[in-house]
């Protein structure tokens, strides 16, 4: 009699994969799974992006904060970002040489 339970259980078992197989074949899970796995990277890859510019931004509020209460830094700030020099500074501007390609 374990003869023909031990038949039954390797036909099942063989069924059971080859559904399985058949299964994962029309639904395209391989496909799927590989898309799945590649939207994950992704969004891992987006969530580091975001993380790295609120950390700029924090820097940059701070920053920010600084400029509005330092008058020296106001002062530096709008001497930079407008060319502005006193009376008497020599500015030095250095400018890379064009390659040779």
């Amino acid at each position: 009699m374990e003869r023909p339970s031990k038949l039954k259980f390797f036909l099942a078992l063989v069924l059971v994969t080859a559904f399985m197989v058949v299964y994962a074949r029309h639904w395209e899970l391989p496909d799927r799974y590989e898309a799945h796995r590649e939207r994950e990277q992704s969004l891992h890859r987006l969530e580091q992006e975001v993380n790295s510019l609120q950390d700029l931004l924090a820097e940059e509020q701070a920053r920010l904060e600084g400029l509005s209460q330092d008058p020296l830094e106001i002062e530096a700030s709008i001497r930079y970002w407008n060319q502005f020099v006193r009376e008497g500074e020599t500015v030095f501007r250095i400018e890379e040489s064009p390659s040779d390609d």
